[in-house]
This record gives C-alpha cells, sequence and structure tokens, in this order.
C-alpha cells in the first residue's frame, strides 16, 4: 500500500506539491539517521543503506532546502523566500559508518548535518551500545562450543526469547532478543547482558571498532558537520537519580566540548525518552535544542527542547 501511495504521489506530483505547502505553512521536518551501512545492518529500523541514502540525498537537493539544526526557528537570508519545506539532518549515537559512508556524500553536496555523539563509545571502542553487544554475541552463537552456547542460550530463553523457533531472517534471532530486552528496566537489561556476555566467555572475537573515533569527530567538524550530545553511556534518562541524571548530560557535552575546542549547542534523548526533570537537566547543562523521536514536524514558536524527527529506514524512505 505505501509503494503504490509512494508512486501515485511521486508520478502525480502530489507528493512534492504537499511537501511544498507543509514546508511553507507548517515549518520544517528533522530526518533521524542512525547507520548507514553498505551490508544490511540486524535492526532495519536502525539503518539505510548507502545506495537509499545517496537517492533520498538527490531527491532533497531538488525538492527541500536543507538546513542546519540551528536554523529551524529562522532561515538564513539566502534561503528566505523559497517555497520549498526545510529539512535538517540528525545523526544519533555516532556510528563509524557516519564517517564512512554518509560523511562523503554529505560533504559532495556540501549538505549540513548534526550527529549526537554517545560519548563512552568513542572513549573506549570496545564499549558496544548494549543491543549491539548482544548481537555480536548472538552472531556468533553456532560456532561457540556446546557448553557456552547452551549457556548462552539458557539466559536468553530465562527472557522468554525463543531458542527453538526458525527464522527466514538471519538476524531473527537477535532482533526477538533485543525487543524483548528494551523493554526490560535498564539495571535488569545490564544484568542480561552482563550474563550473556559471560556465558560465551572467551570463545567470542575480539569487538572491532564500530563508533567513531574522535580524529574522524574533529575531520567532520572541520568541513562543517555539527555534533551534540546524546550522554556518555546512552541510558535510560527516565530511570537516573538526579545526580546521575546531571552526569550523563553535562560530562558527555563537556568530553565533546574539550575535544572540538568549539560549543555543543544541541542534545538528542537517547531512545526518545525524557521527562520534566530531564528537560530541565538539558536547559540548565546550557544546550540550546534537543530532539525527541516523537514523529512530526518542527513548527515556528515550538518547544525547542522537544523537537520532533521522523526516522528514516529504506522501508521510510520508500
Amino acid at each position: 500500500m505505501k509503494a503504490a501511495v509512494g508512486a501515485v504521489s511521486r508520478i502525480s506530483g502530489m507528493g512534492d506539491a504537499l511537501l511544498r505547502w507543509y514546508g511553507v505553512n507548517n515549518g520544517a521536518i528533522v530526518l533521524s539517521f542512525h547507520r548507514v551501512v553498505r551490508q544490511p545492518y540486524f535492526r532495519p529500523q536502525m539503518a539505510v543503506s548507502l545506495e537509499t541514502f545517496t537517492r533520498l540525498l538527490d531527491y532533497l537537493c531538488e525538492q527541500a532546502v536543507v538546513v542546519d539544526l540551528s536554523q529551524l526557528q529562522t532561515l538564513p537570508p539566502q534561503q528566505q523566500g523559497k517555497k520549498r519545506v526545510r529539512v535538517a539532518l540528525t545523526f544519533d549515537d555516532g556510528y563509524r559508518d557516519n564517517y564512512d559512508n554518509a560523511f562523503p556524500e554529505l560533504s559532495r553536496r556540501g549538505l549540513p548535518a548534526t550527529v549526537f555523539l554517545t560519548t563512552a563509545s568513542i572513549d573506549n571502542p570496545e564499549q558496544y551500545l548494549w543491543w549491539d553487544a548482544l548481537a555480536h554475541v548472538i552472531g556468533q552463537l553456532d560456532g561457540l562450543p556446546a557448553d557456552r552456547a547452551a549457556g548462552v542460550r539458557a539466559v536468553l530463553r530465562a527472557q522468554g526469547v525463543d531458542i527453538a523457533r526458525r527464522y527466514e531472517n538471519p538476524h531473527g534471532l537477535v532482533n526477538d532478543a533485543v525487543d524483548r530486552l528494551r523493554t526490560l528496566p535498564q539495571a535488569v537489561r545490564e544484568q542480561v547482558i552482563r550474563s550473556v556476555i559471560a556465558a560465551a566467555g572467551d570463545a567470542v572475537s575480539a569487538r572491532p571498532r564500530i563508533a567513531l573515533a574522535w580524529h574522524e569527530v574533529r575531520s567532520m567538524a572541520e568541513r562543517g558537520i555539527r555534533f551534540g550530545g546524546h550522554t556518555v553511556n546512552h541510558p535510560n534518562l527516565d530511570e537516573l537519580t538526579s545526580s546521575q541524571l546531571r552526569a550523563e548530560i553535562t560530562e558527555c557535552k563537556e568530553r565533546i566540548e574539550s575535544q572540538l575546542g568549539q560549543p555543543v549547542e544541541a542534545f538528542a534523548y537517547p531512545s526518545g525518552r525524557y521527562t520534566a526533570a530531564t528537560v530541565d537537566a538539558v536547559r540548565s547543562a546550557g544546550y540550546r535544542s534537543a530532539c525527541t523521536t516523537e514523529t512530526g514536524a518542527y513548527r515556528p514558536g515550538g518547544n525547542i527542547l522537544r523537537i520532533p524527527r521522523i526516522d528514516i529506514s529504506d522501508d521510510m524512505v520508500r
């Protein structure tokens, strides 16, 4: 149905007309990316292929005005009067492929973007975000010694993950496990991940670097890419104490600023989870804007610390 509607909109021109109307009358659209990949990622809703990414950028160059996130409230003089939708591009987490794949395409077109960094993953390349740490073990499950594999399966089975199920998609088991664990309280989830890793032991291969490195961050910043905070460890902010909350938000900002020598003004709530206390902590830390995962357009005069976005994946672009 989505493909049919998309085709009709494209062929008739109705889609472009709606975009122009939407942009003129309703402000700006902020797009949210995570990974731009050459090979499929086990969480397809968190990734877009490089081919799709380049096609999307070409479309935006023709049909939209791509602006920096800081320009949501006010258009720069050279862009005023253009009856096209304003679009800002953002990337969450700070994956290495943002540098390898997305950055060259953005630079080639002279497009601005903001990358929200989880700083602990950059400081320690082996400190994966929890879903990647889980996937790293499960992806090697069939190659583990029998006793190690049985231990991993027992931990997952205790969390309601159906180990015996047959999956058409090779990433099916990983995604089932991630979907189950993401519903757990953070402390419980962290313990489950530690148990999975302990059960696998040293039979699992070393973790390759999948996060950005600081020299890559600096290189991107020198070419106009902006960077924002995404906490130190990507926790559920709504489950933290007030002191933990301040530390995650403030120390992330200070770490990025120490590496770039320039102010960090934008923030993105990990997994989109926030409360009134979270928003206050972000404001108090000195951030001027913050992005959520709520879907919609940003309208002039809207809450700049609760910017809605549209998550981008291959399916969404289609």
